[in-house]
């Protein structure tokens, strides 16, 4: 007698989230034979927009890119000199960026995180403190390791603000896990 092995296909089933990670481990293995992550560190130039307000500061940022994930986790400051009666204001901000459509040159993405800001000096000498979320969108470009982007942000704290920045910032490393 010939044995003939047959699956009834009929039968077999698949919980959601067990397809859904075997899906996204098989991509990952056939689409990236990198599985590492990037330093990335830069500057930028940023615009604040306060009510009826203009300021402009400069800042810098930390983060970390990890190459199969469309995502960068981000830490940032930023300045803002004091200027006539307005004291000077630094922001703090954690965040990440999350890519929304990969077009090959240009990359619009999401950002949205926490952020800090803090009031020092100006004509009542005080100092004080917000906290508050923030998002946004923006659009970045890579050349080589350096990467330039654009961004728009909305701060929602008791002092809710607009914001632009434009910067820079170089990959640098290569992470294995």
């Amino acid at each position: 007698m010939f044995f003939s092995p047959r699956i009834n296909f009929d039968r077999i089933s698949v919980p959601p989230k067990s397809l859904i990670a075997w899906v996204v481990l098989f991509w990952g293995s056939i689409s990236f034979t990198d599985a590492s992550a990037q330093v990335f560190g830069g500057g930028f130039v940023e615009s604040s927009f306060e009510s009826t307000q203009r300021r402009d500061g400069f800042g810098g940022e930390l983060g970390l890119k990890v190459a199969f994930l469309p995502v960068e986790i981000f830490g940032s400051g930023s300045h803002f000199p004091e200027r006539q009666q307005d004291p000077s204001l630094r922001v703090w901000s954690l965040g990440a960026r999350i890519q929304i459509i990969p077009f090959p040159f240009v990359k619009p993405y999401l950002v949205g995180g926490l952020g800090l800001k803090e009031y020092e000096g100006g004509d009542s000498g005080a100092t004080h403190s917000e906290e508050g979320r923030f998002l946004g969108l923006g659009v970045k470009t890579t050349i080589k390791e350096v990467k330039f982007y654009a961004e728009s942000k909305y701060a929602f704290q008791s002092t809710s603000a607009m914001s632009i920045r434009l910067g820079a910032s170089l990959s640098w490393g290569g992470l294995p896990f």
